[in-house]
């Protein structure tokens, strides 16, 4: 097989062994293992990650084995197939052109571009102008420019200029866009990464101090990660103490981790501390200035503290910095509204939410209730029925709302109706039995309010329900869809 354009692998093994195999010089104590018999290498080893299923080969001529490689050779790609793992201790691969990993390497890849095809994987650092990766990588990722395919697994940090993320990749690790473009200028030179194969001692010892200084950086990035998922873990577990001492863990090695702060807020406001939410959210939007969810996030607690101001001000942010499909934005600035007796400007939010997802029951529901207490109950009415079509799960709520919209209307027989749906979906439905006892009581039917008011106490004996001396004498609705008084 005729091999060009051949790139240097550095190593920092105990050995140096060079062999040829697809356009590749490799170096390190390491195993090369290859599925072809006539491979001087033939011992197997378990890859990073398995292969995926190939497709079935197309029936006809045989294809050259080597016709992959000769046409990438030809364009100046690298290529290492997938019938090859490379496994080895301190292995860093170089590649001055394209390199794309079709097999397994537990080792760091440097190149200009990096593509890892689906069927390929890497355990270690990839370092590159631009990565392409459709398999898989375990480790930290550096590049100006990284995409990730929808098939792309990624458990590591990505640190970039520039990054696209498809539907269905699966990343475990943050995200960071670098400030300084330095750091990620890849080495395309094995002297400059510490090989021994240098001659020119300035260069090595220039060389061996940015590694130094990006391997400290990686290390620390590395501790910020595991006190980062540590707390995640406590969170999860409602540990929150233990979860916020990771979090300032992780803040004490690397001060601009944003999403440390992100989860220290979430679990300051789960405490009620909403000062300390509030500044963590703050310090984040420092780092993140443009990242519509926290602003969000922070719009929440500044609700909680009833700043209203506060709260709007940071809910107009995340819909001004949002992506076009960011319906909760809408959704929850709608609900703010609603707290603040502004029905049309509720129902305005409500539309553009259901605008961009249509599909989501809670957003017809919210705007149903919307309706209601804008006196557009007809509207209400046709939203419930489309959220219980939506969540059939839900139903019975969706009919004790709706029945409470007919009895606003006075349509007490149609409520009767819904609440009887709702009680025979859900049998110890305590508010159904409380609202069929206030228009028991409204029609004054004592003895029937009485018995569904008992019902209702069984079931949640911290219920309120109507004084009967009182309730058939009340006119209107002065409650709630959730306690409607007659």
């Amino acid at each position: 097989m005729p091999m060009q354009n051949y790139d240097a692998i550095s190593g920092q093994g105990s050995s140096i062994t060079l062999c040829r195999m697809r356009n590749c010089f490799i170096a390190g104590g390491c195993n090369v293992s290859s599925s072809n018999t006539n491979n001087a290498h033939s011992n197997r080893s378990k890859p990073a990650y398995p292969p995926a299923r190939s497709a079935p080969r197309e029936t006809g001529p045989a294809r050259p084995e080597s016709s992959r490689v000769d046409v990438a050779a030809a364009s100046g790609i690298s290529v290492i197939g997938n019938d090859l793992t490379i496994l080895g201790e301190k292995i860093t691969l170089v590649t001055q052109n394209e390199l794309q990993i079709d097999g397994h390497v537990q080792g760091d890849v440097h190149g200009k571009q990096v593509v890892i095809s689906k069927e390929g994987s890497v355990t270690g650092k990839v370092c590159a102008e631009k990565i392409d990766i459709r398999g898989g990588v375990n480790g930290f990722i550096r590049a100006l420019s990284v995409v990730l395919h929808e098939s792309a697994k990624v458990d590591g940090d990505i640190m970039h200029q520039k990054i696209s993320i498809s539907k269905g990749a699966e990343l475990d690790g943050r995200i960071q866009r670098t400030k300084d473009k330095n750091d990620l200028i890849h080495v395309l030179n094995a002297s400059a990464l510490g090989s021994p194969s240098g001659k020119d001692p300035d260069l090595n010892i220039r060389g061996c101090t940015q590694s130094n200084a990006r391997g400290k950086r990686e290390r620390n990035n590395d501790l910020v990660r595991a006190f980062y998922k540590r707390g995640n873990a406590y969170g999860g577990m409602g540990a929150y103490d233990r979860a916020i001492s990771n979090y300032t863990n992780a803040i004490k090695i690397d001060p601009e981790h944003a999403g440390s702060y992100v989860n220290r807020a979430t679990y300051y406001d789960q405490k009620g501390e909403y000062d300390r939410s509030i500044a963590d959210y703050t310090k984040a939007l420092e780092i993140r200035p443009d990242d519509a969810v926290v602003y969000l996030k922070r719009g929440l607690v500044f609700q909680e503290k009833d700043d209203k101001e506060g709260a709007l001000a940071d809910f107009d942010k995340s819909i001004k910095y949002a992506s076009a499909d960011f319906s909760y934005a809408y959704f929850l600035r709608g609900l703010f509204h609603v707290d603040m007796v502004q029905f049309d400007r509720a129902i305005a939010d409500y539309n553009k939410a259901i605008e961009i997802e249509p599909g989501l029951a809670a957003f017809y529901q919210s705007r149903a209730e919307a309706y209601a207490m804008n006196g557009e109950r007809e509207r209400a009415i046709v939203d419930y029925d489309k959220a219980a079509e939506l969540s059939p799960k839900d139903s019975a709520r969706f009919y004790l709302l709706r029945g409470n919209t007919y009895a606003l209307r006075g349509h007490f027989e149609k409520a009767f109706a819904d609440f009887n749906k709702a009680m025979a979906l859900a049998p110890k439905y305590a508010l159904a039995y409380r609202d069929r006892g206030q228009i028991y009581a409204k029609m004054g039917k004592t003895a029937k309010a009485k018995v569904d008011f008992t019902r209702a106490k069984e079931l949640e004996p911290r219920i309120r329900v109507p004084d009967l001396s009182v309730a058939a004498a009340e006119g209107g609705n002065k409650g709630t869809d959730h306690e409607v008084q007659f």
